[in-house]
């Protein structure tokens, strides 16, 4: 050369990778997997940057996938147990209901029935008390016709 300066470009600066491999973890995986050693201004690094990129971009859709599918899944949980606590207080209004109907009926078969028992106790007090009396006037019947 005749001692002109080669313009020789400054190496690439490496960029924040944020996720994923950066450019050193990408050197030493080719060097034990290929054999291969990179220099840090080698263009094949470029890869790790732009796969870091979409990787960042990607993160961010899932990212925003995921507050959807939060927000989707609230309004339905929500829904969900509004439903069921709905159908909670029904069920224990029909079984209020039902208990207390159910009792009401009892009570008043037993009522009844307490009535026709005092009937017949009525009864059979009006016939013990009538047999009671004809034994005495027999008695008497009987003491008076032996004198």
């Amino acid at each position: 050369m005749n001692g002109d300066v080669v313009n020789v470009p400054p190496p690439m600066q490496q960029l924040p990778d944020g996720i994923g491999l950066d450019h050193e973890q990408v050197a030493q995986l080719l060097a034990e997997k290929s054999k291969t050693i990179v220099s840090p201004d080698d263009p094949v690094l470029m890869l790790v940057t732009l796969l870091n990129a979409f990787l960042a971009e990607e993160n961010k859709l899932l990212e925003r996938h995921k507050e959807a599918l939060t927000h989707v899944l609230a309004a339905r949980t929500d829904k969900f147990v509004g439903s069921v606590e709905s159908v909670a207080t029904e069920l224990g209004r029909t079984l209020s209901a039902s208990t207390l109907a159910g009792m009401q009926t009892t009570f008043a078969e037993h009522k009844m029935a307490l009535a026709e028992h005092k009937a017949h106790v009525q009864w059979l007090s009006a016939i013990a008390a009538g047999s009671a009396l004809v034994n005495v006037l027999v008695f008497v019947a009987l003491f008076l016709l032996k004198r």
